[in-house]
């Protein structure tokens, strides 16, 4: 595996075991254990080295358009409620691997709606998106949620929040688990909004 994967690898697991943890975890009252011992740990089966080994040959696989998505990200900024083309690149993307995008919030508080509309220009959150890929179950459900906006600055918006690599980093993550081992798994969802700074 080359360098670049096992970066992304190591940065999607850590997305990844956080999403894992909840639905692993027994609901408990006790304070869980600062870190967990290695003997703890269960051994990797045959099956879990089958599906790592899938999981590396889709990062190898889809890394260079995440790659490229960041990078376009980074090159094309734009500020909190204003990401159109950045949430239009991610969900038409989304809608190539069969996750149904919906566009938009419906239903927001209208003191919280107005003040959207008359600060940025327009009300119901037009470049926020919901992303859903219906899984095996309906529940529980794991979500990703990304933001894409950029900082504000006198010479104009820049991403030095890592806004761009975050989004693309969800995006991938989601797509690869629809693509390796998405009718094991529950429903997801993938949620863009617009933040401002």
């Amino acid at each position: 595996m080359s360098k670049k994967s096992w970066i992304i690898l190591i940065f999607l697991t850590m997305f990844v075991l956080s999403a894992l943890s909840v639905l692993a975890l027994p609901p408990s009252d006790e304070k869980p254990p600062e870190v967990i011992p290695l003997e703890m740990l269960p051994k990797e089966t045959s099956q879990l080295k089958d599906m790592r080994k899938d999981m590396e040959a889709e990062i190898e696989a889809y890394s260079d358009r995440m790659f490229e998505m960041n990078d376009w990200m980074y090159h094309n900024p734009e500020i909190g409620f204003k990401e159109f083309k950045a949430s239009k690149m991610m969900g038409d993307e989304l809608k190539k691997y069969g996750f149904d995008v919906k566009f938009g919030v419906e239903g927001l508080d209208k003191n919280f709606n107005d003040f959207v509309e008359e600060k940025f220009g327009g009300g119901g959150l037009k470049t926020a998106f919901v992303a859903k890929y219906k899984g095996s179950e309906e529940h529980p459900v794991v979500c990703f949620m990304i933001e894409a906006d950029a900082l504000r600055s006198e010479r104009g918006p820049f991403h030095g929040c890592q806004h761009n690599l975050a989004g693309t980093r969800c995006h991938w993550l989601s797509h690869s688990i629809e693509q390796g081992h998405g009718e094991t798994w529950p429903e997801r969802k993938r949620m863009g909004y617009p933040y401002a700074r």
